[in-house]
C-alpha cells in the first residue's frame, strides 16, 4: 500500500488490517518499508477485544527515512510483547510526520506471529 502526502509538515499514517490473535501469546512483528520526505517513522501495535474496543497501543523502536525497500527487524531489531489476555485482534500502523512535498510511504508484508 502506498500513502502519498502532498503538504510539507504533517502526521499521516498507514495501517494493515485487523488482524486475528489469541490473548497473552507473546507477540512478534515484521514489514517491509520505503519512504521519502519522513522523519519520527514509528510502527505502533494496537491490541483489540473481540469487539473491537482498542486494549493498548504501543510504540516500537523508530525508523530513519529511506527510498530503498526495509525490513523491519533486520533494520532494528526483534521485538515483542505478551498481548492482553483479553486481546483478539491487532493493527499494525506506521506513521511519521513529513518535511517534503510530497512524501512516500509504502508499506508491504506486514506479518505478526504469536507464541
Amino acid at each position: 500500500a502506498r500513502l502519498t502526502r502532498t503538504a510539507t509538515t504533517g502526521s499521516a499514517w498507514i495501517s494493515s488490517n485487523g488482524m486475528g490473535v489469541v490473548g497473552s501469546k507473546r507477540i512478534f512483528v515484521n514489514c517491509f518499508l520505503r519512504t521519502s520526505g519522513w522523519q519520527n517513522l514509528c510502527v505502533t501495535v494496537h491490541e483489540y477485544t473481540s469487539g473491537w474496543s482498542l486494549i493498548t497501543s504501543t510504540n516500537l523502536p523508530t525508523l530513519a527515512d529511506g527510498w530503498s525497500w526495509r525490513n523491519y527487524i533486520g533494520t532494528v531489531g526483534t521485538w515483542n510483547k505478551v498481548l492482553a489476555s483479553n486481546a483478539a485482534y491487532v493493527i499494525l500502523a506506521v506513521s511519521g510526520q513529513s518535511v517534503s512535498n510530497p512524501a512516500y510511504m509504502d508499506l508491504d508484508s506486514v506479518s505478526v506471529s504469536y507464541h
